[in-house]
């Protein structure tokens, strides 16, 4: 019986080398390390361990037999010895060649320490411990998805690399690069299909086989610009944001913002004290998400049904638990539009229209008005609190703050007179102790004042003859800052030079050669009489 046992194993070793039958386990490794510098494996002392790799630039066929022409991407040796009954089998020095670390369809050679045989050609695959993508840098994609580069070692081994995120999408890109000669696998761009939030990352290989898990956030919110459209309506403002990484679900929209009016309870804010966030002090107020509408996806906002008055505001944007980087802050500046005139001697009431024009709410600035007219006392002080934060200025003169509602701005504009009435008074003095002194030298100064008064009313004359009733300004700058948010524009505003400003519109000559004709009407009328008294004295 032995002797046919023998004879047996004799004859199949002989068939076996005969035909180059090979019998070599998979690798098993028991430990694998690995950086961008190295690859080092550990072996049980008696296990089958890898002597090779090799990286075609083509494939197997669909039978999966070697192609012996195969263009070679890279052949990596192992080098192994045997340390404390274990063996240690390691590439290193690879960092350079980590940019064409990747193949169309590895292979490897293992060898037995049993039978001291060697088998080649041998698929690579996930099944066995190979290198995961390593120091894969932080990416962060935007919200509309595209083309996002990641960079990293070990990224694509293998050509059938798939990457998926947790909600589904199937991700694959350079395939018309993956045969470049200077293709580098340690920078890729991945086609991310759009999506926010918080996600998770994997590599799989062809089998779907999860091999790393890396977690990953998209783009944070950017706000770039903010447009505050004004209506007269109350509760009827609209902000449009523009900028990017928005989302295209406002269900996943979570927009605060400070309340710039301290008179102001926005009734469309939320009630609840446990939605409300502070930051530096500053009492956030979430939107209700019935007055936000996405206008394009991912890059414009519109909230609606709000108020706002001018002064200085933060809004914070969180989508899908991913905030902005940094608060966003920005003035709702006053908008004057259109401006009266008023007489440059004596000074008077300036009404601004515009919009944005009252710090207070608007439901309060009707009954300010009212007050205005039944308590000046009540005004008088609220206009000291005013005008530490309503400042205006028309061209270099500034115009004391009065009251204001969100479209008309009343403030004081002081005349001219006032500096001439302070000259005059200390000329008066002055010609007050000239008199007592001299009273001869007063009467030639009253003759010459008369003089130039006369000359000056001559000039006034001649001025009413041009028909100037106006300063040769045609406008002006009219600057308005309240709560500390400055806004300007240059408007028609005229000086009115004279107190007899026609009340009714007609021609300027008109009104003028009516005068003149006044003049000459009384002329006439002396001359008569003179004639008349002389008739009489020779009669």
């Amino acid at each position: 019986m032995k002797i046919i046992l023998i004879s047996i194993f004799l004859i199949f070793n002989l068939i076996s080398k005969s035909f180059s039958f090979v019998f070599v386990n998979t690798p098993s490794p028991i430990l694998l390390n690995y950086t961008e510098n190295y690859i080092r494996y550990e072996f049980p002392i008696n296990s089958t361990y890898f002597t090779n790799w090799t990286f075609h630039l083509d494939t197997f066929n669909n039978e999966f037999e070697f192609v012996e022409n195969s263009i070679v991407n890279k052949y990596l040796i192992f080098e192994c010895q045997l340390i404390e009954n274990k063996r240690i089998c390691e590439i290193n020095n690879i960092n350079h060649l980590m940019s064409r670390f990747y193949s169309i369809e590895p292979t490897y050679c293992a060898t037995s320490p049993i039978t001291n045989e060697t088998e080649c050609n041998k698929k690579l695959s996930y099944n066995l411990p190979v290198p995961k993508p390593y120091k894969v840098n932080e990416f962060r994609p935007p919200t509309k998805g595209g083309p996002t580069l990641i960079s990293g070692y070990f990224l694509r081994i293998f050509k059938e690399y798939k990457f998926h995120t947790n909600f589904g999408t199937q991700i694959i890109l350079n395939e018309s690069e993956f045969n470049n000669p200077n293709y580098d696998i340690t920078k890729i761009f991945i086609n991310f299909n759009q999506g926010s939030g918080k996600n998770n990352f994997w590599f799989y290989d062809n089998s779907l086989h999860k091999n790393n898990n890396i977690s990953f956030s998209f783009a944070s919110p950017i706000i770039n610009s903010i447009i505050i459209n004004n209506n007269d309506n109350l509760n009827n403002d609209t902000i449009t944001i523009i900028g990017e990484n928005f989302s295209n679900n406002k269900t996943k929209l979570i927009i605060t913002t400070t309340d710039n009016n301290n008179n102001n309870n926005n009734n469309n804010n939320n009630n609840n004290n446990n939605n409300n966030n502070n930051d530096n002090g500053n009492n956030f107020y979430t939107i209700n998400q019935n007055n936000i509408k996405i206008v394009e996806n991912h890059s414009r906002i519109e909230i609606y049904n709000q108020t706002y008055y001018p002064g200085k505001m933060n809004i914070n944007l969180i989508v899908d638990s991913i905030p902005l980087d940094k608060i966003y802050s920005f003035c709702i500046n006053p908008i004057p539009k259109k401006v009266n005139s008023v007489l440059k001697k004596s000074g008077g009431i300036i009404i601004i229209n515009g919009s944005f024009l009252s710090n207070t709410n608007k439901n309060n600035n009707n009954n300010n008005n009212n007050n205005n007219n039944n308590n000046n006392n009540n005004n008088n002080n609220n206009n000291n609190n005013n005008n530490n934060i309503i400042i205006i200025k028309i061209g270099e003169n500034d115009c004391k703050f009065l009251n204001s509602t969100n479209d008309k701005l009343y403030c004081k504009l002081e005349g001219n007179n006032n500096n001439n009435n302070n000259n005059n008074n200390n000329n008066n003095n002055n010609n007050n102790n000239n008199n007592n002194n001299n009273n001869n030298n007063n009467n030639n100064n009253n003759n010459n004042n008369n003089k130039n008064n006369n000359n000056n009313n001559n000039n006034n004359n001649n001025n009413n003859n041009n028909g100037k009733y106006h300063d040769e300004n045609t406008g002006l700058l009219i600057k308005i800052t309240i709560n500390g948010c400055t806004n300007e524009n240059i408007l028609k505003f005229y000086y009115i030079l004279s107190n007899d400003y026609p009340k009714q519109s007609k021609p300027l000559n008109q009104h003028y050669s009516n005068g003149n004709n006044n003049r000459f009407s009384k002329s006439l009328l002396a001359t008569i009489i003179i004639i008349t008294v002389q008739i009489i004295f020779l009669i």
